[in-house]
Parts: C-alpha cells; structure tokens; sequence
C-alpha cells in the first residue's frame, strides 16, 4: 500500500512494480480516438514509465489506444482509488486490462492513473535507427509511402514513423 502523498501519480508510481529511477507525467489524454492515439505515440519511445489519469468512462478507450498504438509487451498497471479504502492495483498488458475493466464496473469507478512500462533500451535506441532509415526512404518517396516501408524494414509503428518523418520536417514532398 503507497503511502498518502499530494500526487496520485506518485502514489501509483511508487507501488506498482514499474521502474520508477525515470518517468513522463502526460496527464489526462485526449478525448478523441484520433487525437489519443497521437498522443500515446508521441510518447512511445520514452524509456521511462509513462504516467497518465483516465476517467473511469474512458478508460477502456484508453487502454485499447494504448495497445493499439504500443502494442501488448509492456507491462501496464491501473491504480484506483489510491490511498482510499477501496484501493485496487490491476497488472496486466494494456488488451488485457481494457477487456477486464469492460467486463467489471466497479473496477472503472473513482480516480484511476494508468502507469505503461517505458520503451525497452533496444526500442528507445532503435529511434536514431528508424531516423535513418525513414530520412533515406523520404529522398525517394513522399513520407506516408516511406513511413509505411520503413515500418516494414524496422518492425517499428508505421504511425510513429510517419510522425517522427513530420518531426525530422520530412514531410514537405506530400
């Protein structure tokens, strides 16, 4: 059991199990799935634990966005009603926990803070990789097509690409 603090972010952080030396506080995502899951892929390669707060009504939402865009390898906790006498820790991957969370109402209930795993160090120095990869394919092709191909030649999200391609300004051919 975490001890009271003035952050349930912290609360959650130092009970979970995750790394805890580095993490990325995000705060509450955005509403629209579209905006969500640029979001979480704007944080993908971060190597620390990714911090975050859901509505109970959107958790499940949530949680799918993150194994959509992350996929299911990272560990994932959801603390809920931390410090409280309902207090509930769940493990699992990020599916998993949106199906579980589904399927249970109560456990959607109260303040939830997700906690992800961050990016493994062979997936976070990957980064510098992709970049060069993604920098020789957009001399020939506009950046959706280099981004789609260097998903390929990488294993990295063709969506994470393609925003790294707009990052890097290799995006002025489409």
């Amino acid at each position: 059991m975490p001890i009271p603090g003035a952050s349930a972010a912290l609360c959650a952080l130092s009970a979970a199990g995750l790394p805890s030396d580095r993490f990325l506080f995000l705060g509450f995502p955005p509403r629209t799935p579209s905006q969500r899951r640029a979001w979480i892929e704007s944080a993908a390669s971060e190597p620390g634990t990714l911090v975050l707060y859901e509505s109970g009504k959107r958790v499940t939402e949530t949680l799918a966005a993150v194994s959509e865009v992350l996929g299911d390898e990272r560990r994932v906790v959801v603390g809920r009603e931390l410090t409280k006498r309902f207090e509930t820790f769940l493990f699992g991957s990020a599916g998993d926990l949106s199906r579980r969370l589904r399927e249970d109402e109560e456990q959607r209930l109260g303040e939830l803070v997700i906690l992800v795993e961050g990016a493994a160090g062979a997936v976070a120095g990957d980064l510098g990789e992709q970049a060069r990869v993604l920098r020789l394919l957009a001399e020939e092709l506009p950046l959706r097509q280099a981004a789609a191909l260097g998903a390929r030649l990488t294993g990295a999200k063709k969506n994470a690409l393609y925003r790294l391609g707009l990052d890097l300004g290799l995006g002025q051919k489409e």
